[in-house]
C-alpha cells in the first residue's frame, strides 16, 4: 500500500528553544550531579557545577551546537535543507552562540497534531541538555554517563517516534453476528 499526501495537506510547524532556557536547566542539572559528588571530589566538582559559567561555556555552547544539529538530522525528512546548486557551501568551525535554536519542520502530514509538535519541542529541549551534560559527565563523573546516554537514547527514540505516528479513520466491518 503506497501512501500520496497531496502539497495542500501539508503542514509546517516551527520549534524555537531559547538559549537562556537551555543554560539555566543544564546548570540545574549539573549543579545537582556535582551535588551528589563527595566531598573530597574537588575540581572535578567544580567541573560539573560551572558548566554553565565563563570558563567552560565554550565547550558547553560547541556541545548545544551539536547536540541540535543532531536533533536535526533526526528530524531530517522535515527539517531537510537543500545546498544551492549555484553557491554551493561553505562552512568553518568558528564558534557561534546562538540566541536561539530554531527547527523549521516543512512537509507534515495534515493528520499531525499540535499535541505532538509540542512534546516534540519538550522532547528537543531535553534531549540538549542531557547531551551536554553526558559529554561533561563522561569526563567528570565518567560512573553516571551512561545514566545519561541512556536517557539521550530514550529521548531520541521519542523524537523520531513523535512524527512517525499515522492518524488513520478507523473503519469497521458490519459483522451480522
Amino acid at each position: 500500500m503506497r501512501y500520496h499526501h497531496d502539497i495542500e495537506d501539508m503542514r509546517a510547524a516551527t520549534i524555537t528553544l531559547k538559549r537562556a532556557e537551555l543554560l539555566y536547566d543544564i546548570g540545574q542539572d549539573s549543579y545537582t550531579e556535582g551535588d551528589l559528588m563527595p566531598e573530597d571530589s574537588g575540581h572535578a566538582q567544580h567541573l560539573t557545577q560551572d558548566i554553565a559559567e565563563c570558563s567552560q561555556i565554550d565547550r558547553t555552547t560547541r556541545i548545544m551546537n551539536l547536540a541540535y544539529s543532531e536533533c536535526v538530522e533526526l528530524l531530517y525528512p522535515y527539517t531537510k535543507v537543500q545546498i544551492d546548486k549555484e553557491e554551493g557551501l561553505t562552512l568553518d568551525d568558528k564558534l557561534s552562540e546562538p540566541e536561539e535554536y530554531v527547527f523549521q519542520l516543512e512537509n507534515l502530514p495534515a493528520t499531525v497534531s499540535a499535541t505532538s509538535i509540542e512534546l516534540l519541542r519538550n522532547l528537543l529541549h531535553e534531549f540538549i541538555v542531557c547531551r551536554v551534560l553526558q559529554d561533561r559527565l563522561d569526563i567528570t563523573k565518567a560512573e553516571v554517563s551512561g545514566k545519561w546516554q541512556a536517557k539521550l537514547d530514550e529521548i531520541k527514540r521519542g523524537i523520531s517516534g513523535v512524527l512517525c505516528r499515522r492518524i488513520k479513520k478507523v473503519r469497521r466491518t458490519l459483522s451480522p453476528f
